[in-house]
């Protein structure tokens, strides 16, 4: 937009001087006072085009200064979000990290109560198969007529 305005005002101020030029040079006056009048009219021409030029810089200037400025607040909002969702990524994994924990606790008691099952079973299966075998003799020497408690069958 600043383009076309520009375009617009340069176009004006060259046509301005042109068609001013042009009506001097066509003027019946004396050559002196056709000079003095010319740069009269390009001495206001210059004013003019630096007015608009002026008028022209502070626009741009301005314009690039509100572009900025939205451009911080978009970069903040999107830095604050930014740091929201990190905060919520944090906040689930230390939740994960926990509930894990916890379930790894429990794998943990769990295993060590099976353990500690199996290893009773097995004991008592070990004490079990050692009894018969210590009451097998003392049967048998029971079994044998004449033979007392403690002695040994004859062979």
């Amino acid at each position: 937009m600043a383009e076309k305005k520009g375009g617009r005002i340069s176009a004006f101020i060259v046509g301005a001087l042109a068609g001013a030029i042009g009506g001097l040079l066509y003027a019946p006056r004396a050559g002196k006072e056709t000079r003095e009048e010319l740069r009269r009219r390009i001495e206001e021409l210059i004013d003019q085009g630096r007015e608009a030029y002026t008028e022209q810089s502070e626009w741009v200037r301005k314009a690039a200064a509100d572009q900025a400025e939205q451009i911080r607040t978009r970069i903040e909002a999107t830095r604050e979000r930014l740091k929201s969702s990190i905060e919520a990524f944090g906040d689930a994994a230390h939740e994960g990290i926990k509930l894990a924990t916890d379930i790894g606790e429990q794998a943990v008691e769990k295993a060590a109560g099976v353990a500690e099952s199996a290893a009773r079973t097995v004991s008592e299966e070990i004490k079990g198969k050692k009894a018969p075998e210590a009451e097998a003799p003392a049967e048998e020497a029971k079994g044998e007529p004449g033979a007392e408690e403690g002695e040994k069958p004859e062979e």
